[in-house]
């Protein structure tokens, strides 16, 4: 069976094409064979040559496009219907050519799908009810062979539809097999996810609760400063894990929308390579930004998904190399295409010719080792070539084992003018670490509305340490009657609360609180997919800010009023 996804495109035409060929070699030997029992010329010879030049004429074209589906609905409906006329003259229903029909619904169900096979099955009774009808009114002509001629062309027409059968039903099974191995293997890959999810996620998580436990048990109840920048560092990575699952299914479903706006590429990168100069600190290797002097500073490109594709592409190969150099480039398209060529090439382990076929697919890595040696979740190549896809490029990789990876894809990129930096804009990116201010010296009134304690106290921590003040609530009554007696700068919201969620307290501070009713209003959830804010701006807030909270998206949602303006590291 050859409409199952484990095989090509190309492949399917070319088996297509030979059938197809096969089916007019068989018919054009028939014919020969009647013409020596039975010379002269007949409509139904005729009607045979024309058959065969159509059979020919879809194996031809079949082998030179990609387009099988409408060959084989052609060729399928045209042997039912020579097969048809061929039984006018032959005996009807029961003479030797009507068999033929069987084919049909089988060839149906190996080149098209199993709703195809139950049509032309359908069809195929059809035809054998007319012949029947044909038949009762002697419509129906007898062979116009002798009987020993007759048997000969009953023996080669039966014998072939038995092959063509066998072949179909060979077919089937092959295709169940390829299908078995492939969910055996998808179900083994599920396996070694599961249990390299629970391993990247522990470990994090250990560095996290061990800190915290020894903080707690200390004397005096705190963490040193190492302490500090370990604890964040494990909650960060943990925050990667969730993020890379979070962005593979927004992947699936079509949740990613591409932003082209005006951004200072050559900053970029420069952040990029600066955030990682901490990682190569003390190692044997240079982080080297090799940005061509002939391309200007500023270009039209979605920033946000550009840095994340550079950061896990740099930050694999800061990884995977031990020593040598890892360099980040950007250049003009080679041939003057007007495009940029972007690489991240380095001297680390490399990879073989078989990690490279699957080194893009889910949940791989490239072999066992990788992920016991270095971690990881194997998520984040993926994530890169299919945001490449939807930039309008195409992620590639040249490696050999020992000897260093290249990858590289290309974008279009159109000349912006000169853009300032963003103040916080790499507080997506995780490990990122920058000063953030008080919103120019502007101290703001927050009201923060959780049911979690522990997340009203992180909320209070960051806003008290951006110079903000703060009021909580406890709920959605609370909220509504804070919002009645005092006016906010701003408002976050947690979604998911007893009684009355932040939504509905949303929708009532809008149309019963005039005191509050233009306040800005923030979701604070941890459900941030694209259908989840749409619900959130449906029911009247201005954005979304993802947990786990973090400082610096906090600080950008509250210094730019545009909605969703903090989502883009959680959205």
């Amino acid at each position: 069976m050859i409409n199952d996804e484990t095989i090509q495109a190309g492949r399917k035409s070319r088996v297509l094409a030979m059938t197809s060929i096969a089916f007019g070699t068989v018919l054009l030997c028939y014919l020969a064979a009647v013409s020596l029992a039975l010379p002269g010329w007949s409509p139904a010879k005729i009607a045979g040559l024309v058959a065969v030049s159509l059979f020919y004429g879809y194996g031809f074209i079949a082998w030179r496009t990609t387009q099988y589906r409408w060959i084989a609905h052609a060729l399928i409906l045209t042997a039912q219907i020579m097969a048809f006329a061929a039984s006018l003259t032959n005996g009807g229903l029961t003479g030797y050519v009507a068999p033929m029909q069987i084919i049909a619904p089988l060839a149906a169900g190996f080149f098209l799908t199993s709703r195809s096979a139950i049509i032309y099955g359908a069809v195929s009774v059809g035809f054998f009810g007319l012949l029947l009808v044909f038949d009762i009114n002697g419509w129906v002509s007898p062979p116009p062979y002798s009987a020993e001629a007759e048997r000969v062309a009953a023996l080669f027409l039966l014998s072939t539809t038995t092959v063509l059968g066998l072949v179909c039903v060979i077919g089937f099974v092959r295709a169940l097999e390829r299908m078995l191995v492939a969910a055996r293997q998808a179900d083994a890959a599920k396996s070694a996810f599961l249990a390299n999810m629970s391993h990247e996620i522990r470990t994090p998580m250990n560095g996290v609760l061990g800190l915290l436990d020894l903080a707690r048990n200390g004397p005096d109840g705190r963490l040193d400063a190492e302490g500090v920048v370990t604890a964040h560092a494990s909650a960060t990575a943990l925050v990667t894990v969730l993020n890379d699952i979070l962005d593979v299914s927004k992947l699936d479903q079509g949740a990613i929308v591409i932003r082209e706006e005006p951004c200072d590429l050559r900053g970029l990168c420069e952040e990029v390579v600066s955030l990682f100069g901490v990682q190569v600190s003390g190692r044997d290797i240079a982080l080297v930004l090799d940005y061509d002097v002939s391309l200007q500073n500023c270009y039209a490109l979605d920033a946000v998904r550009l840095r994340q594709v550079m950061w896990n592409l740099v930050g694999n190969a800061v990884k995977f190399t031990e020593r040598g150099e890892v360099r980040l480039a950007v250049r003009p398209e080679p041939g003057g295409g007007g495009g940029l060529q972007f690489e991240v090439s380095d001297t680390g382990i490399g990879l073989s010719a078989e990690a490279r076929e699957r080194i893009f697919d889910r949940f791989a890595q490239a072999d066992d080792t990788t992920t016991r040696d270095f971690g990881g979740t194997g998520l984040g190549l993926t994530i890169c070539r299919e945001l490449t896809r939807l930039m309008g490029g195409e992620l590639a990789v040249e490696s050999e084992a020992g000897a260093g990876s290249r990858f590289h894809f290309r974008l279009e990129a159109v000349p912006a003018g000169p853009v300032g930096r963003l103040e916080g804009r790499n507080a997506d990116v995780p490990g990122a670490v920058s000063g953030v201010a008080s919103n120019s010296g502007r101290t703001l009134r927050v009201l923060v509305v959780d049911d979690q304690a522990i997340n009203r106290t992180v909320a209070t921590a960051l806003l008290q340490h951006l110079g903000h003040e703060c009021v909580l609530a406890e709920g959605g009554e609370a909220a509504l009657a804070c919002a009645a007696e005092q006016r906010f700068d701003a408002i976050l919201m947690d979604i998911q609360m007893p009684g009355m969620d932040g939504m509905a307290v949303t929708r009532r501070i809008r149309h019963d609180i005039p005191l509050n009713a233009a306040t800005p209003i923030y979701a604070l959830t941890a459900s941030a997919l694209a259908e989840d804010r749409a619900r959130y701006r449906a029911a009247g807030m201005d954005g979304c800010l993802g947990k786990p909270l973090q400082i610096n998206t906090l600080a950008a949602q509250l210094a730019d009023p545009c909605p969703d303006a903090g989502t883009v590291a959680q959205a």
